[in-house]
């Protein structure tokens, strides 16, 4: 497997994060994957990509990021780094049955030591920043080294634990449902605004603060507390 960097390096402000695994987008050729911007610790990085992608908000630098380069659009493809082997080789078949019940195609994993990975899953998981949210999500709690066969088995973390963790188990099936207005999870009166876009654009801001996002009030509908 070969994993080629064609990015220049980038200095993010980044929150804690629990599982120190890194992603970012990535291009395949062939065997090879062309990382295609500095991975990183937040994903919600990757959901601002997908906004400014789709114009639904002008660009401009969030903590350190701005990427609005190259994005796969046949398939949702990634990079996964840690510093250490782990655990989602032996776990994927976890979010694999998840895509089944969907009825989208599997995600794949491509990997020589178990700390890099090339991941190429269904493009409907970019369908919205929610999906890609969910998604990149459900990928770093496959991460850890326990066998991950059921919900119960995943080790969430605190603002999802104290939150949202009982609407998570149909989670993937309430997006299937969606009625999709827009890429970004952001309401179109707050994506002006750098903090707002970043902080509601993910599946947890839908169900906390619907207020400010595009699919709270449905996902309340379809997954009720």
């Amino acid at each position: 497997m070969n994993f080629v960097v064609a990015y220049e390096t980038q200095h993010y402000a980044e929150a804690h994060q629990t599982r120190k695994c890194k992603i970012a987008f990535a291009e395949r050729d062939g065997d090879a994957f062309k990382i295609l911007v500095d991975p990183v610790l937040c994903r919600d990085f990757l959901n601002d990509t997908l906004v400014w992608k789709a114009g639904e908000n002008e660009h401009c630098q969030i903590y350190g990021y701005g990427y609005t380069g190259k994005v796969e659009t046949e398939d949702s493809v990634l990079y996964l780094w840690d510093k250490n082997p782990n655990g989602l080789k032996k776990n994927i078949e976890f979010l694999n049955k998840l895509e089944r019940e969907v009825g989208i195609t599997e995600t794949q994993l491509f990997t020589d030591d178990e700390t890099e990975y090339g991941i190429v899953g269904d493009k409907w998981w970019m369908t919205t920043t929610v999906h890609f949210s969910w998604y990149t999500y459900l990928l770093r709690l496959l991460t850890y080294r326990h066998k991950i066969e059921s919900f119960d088995d995943l080790t969430h973390d605190d603002w999802v634990e104290e939150n949202v963790k009982s609407r998570l188990e149909k989670l993937h099936l309430a997006l299937k449902d969606l009625k999709v207005t827009q890429v970004s999870g952001t309401k179109k009166e707050y994506l002006d605004g750098e903090d707002t876009m970043h902080d509601y654009n993910g599946f947890h801001s839908q169900f906390t603060m619907p207020q400010f996002t595009e699919y709270g009030e449905q996902l309340n509908e379809l997954l009720p507390s």
